[in-house]
């Protein structure tokens, strides 16, 4: 696998949606963070590393509040002889990382939000993003909870219910993508809501700065804006836009537009997911359609789309009834692969996908089909913990 992710880190213990899974007897877990109501889901086959509090449909207030209880517990913490804490402090940033975002996209639904309101929840979005990205690539970080539990709603947005879900939050799948084109200390701009999850783990990943826009042409459109929310980017400074997928490449150009009027220069523009599938359907298949053209994007990246239907299904699985969802990110790989394989044969100006193809090879090889033995990712993240690594040695 590339270096930026353990081997040890396997992409059949990690869901389609992203959640991390563990089998059932792990010894990984904190007991304490294990009796969180909600954090985890707990099947007969698997522990999962996103139960209903991740998706929990409650107040702005009280997804605040239970985010400064969950980073005050990482800060308190710390690997011992006994037991590795970075599965249980990755679940519980993964957990105030989407509630955070989902709380700033509520916040900028309101036209009485004024950027200073949104400085200090970026802040606190950096920190737990940093533990994601550091923790999947078996990197030191340091923690502090103060930017989170110094937050302060508007009084106005405080019993108002953000949107549930944050379709852009396979964080592997974030990650690998960050290793093509890598923009090294540029700013990076996350399209809300889809793009902002990937958007802060990619920054976390490139040590970048983090700004946010919200502008759409397909949901929550009555509440975009012509505001680029952050601190100012400096003059002369690289900036990335990142979304969650491209389809048509409409969002994108509104975000370009939009950056390029707040700071003078045309960022690069990226999705970590495309719509492989519609491009194999209007140019291979003749269907009539509009679609991206993979000739004119900044950024190409090798991961299909992963549709929200498809995504609604997976969420409501584990918790409506005891069926097991089986697609993985390992799955998923394949999938990509298997589509862009097409596009390369069939395709006469497909220059573009031999680079991508490589990179998913490289991930294949480390998914062989045949095993027998349960994986635990939470045993992969103990594994590769660095601050485990430098007590040991």
């Amino acid at each position: 696998m590339p270096e930026y992710l353990s081997p040890a880190l396997d992409l059949r213990s990690i869901g389609l949606l992203g959640e991390l899974r563990g089998v059932p007897e792990t010894r990984y877990l904190t007991k304490e963070v294990m009796a969180l109501p909600g954090l985890l889901t707990e099947k007969p086959v698997f522990v999962g590393s996103r139960g209903t509090a991740y998706y929990e449909q409650k107040p702005c207030h009280e997804l605040l509040m239970t985010a400064k209880y969950y980073t005050e517990y990482i800060s308190q913490l710390g690997c011992s002889d006994k037991l590795c804490t970075a599965p249980s402090k990755y679940i519980l940033a993964d957990h105030s990382l989407a509630k955070l975002l989902r709380i700033v996209d509520s916040l900028l639904s309101s036209p009485q939000t004024v950027n200073e309101d949104i400085v200090p929840f970026i802040d606190g979005i950096k920190e737990c993003a940093k533990v994601v990205s550091s923790t999947l690539m078996g990197t030191p970080f340091t923690f502090s909870p103060s930017p989170i539990h110094d937050l302060k709603l508007p009084l106005a947005t405080e019993h108002t219910v953000p949107r549930p879900f944050i379709e852009g939050d396979n964080h592997l799948l974030t990650l690998a993508a960050a290793q093509i084109d890598i923009c090294s200390n540029s700013s990076v701009v996350g399209i809300m809501l889809g793009g902002s999850a990937a958007a802060a783990v990619t920054a976390a990943a490139w040590n970048s700065e983090l700004n946010l826009v919200k502008v759409s042409r397909y949901d929550d459109t009555s509440c975009k804006s012509n505001h680029l929310w952050g601190r100012k980017i400096p003059s002369g400074r690289t900036v990335t836009i990142i979304d969650d997928n491209c389809g048509t490449g409409d969002t994108l150009r509104q975000a370009i537009d939009l950056v390029m009027a707040q700071t003078g220069q045309r960022p690069k523009a990226r999705a970590v997911e495309l719509h492989w599938e519609k491009l194999l359907r209007t140019r291979v298949y003749g269907h009539a359609d509009r679609v991206f053209n993979p000739e004119t994007l900044d950024v190409l990246t090798p991961w299909c789309f992963r549709h929200h239907k498809v995504l609604n299904r997976l969420i409501d699985q584990p918790f409506s009834d005891d069926k097991y969802a089986h697609t993985t990110t390992a799955d998923w790989v394949a999938h990509s692969y298997s589509l862009l394989s097409v596009l390369h044969d069939t395709l006469t100006d497909s220059t573009w996908a031999a680079k991508l193809l490589h990179f998913l090879l490289n991930l294949k090889a480390q998914t062989p089909l045949n095993y027998e033995q349960p994986i635990d990712a939470y045993k992969a993240l103990a594994y590769q913990c660095s601050e485990c690594s430098v007590r040991k040695s």
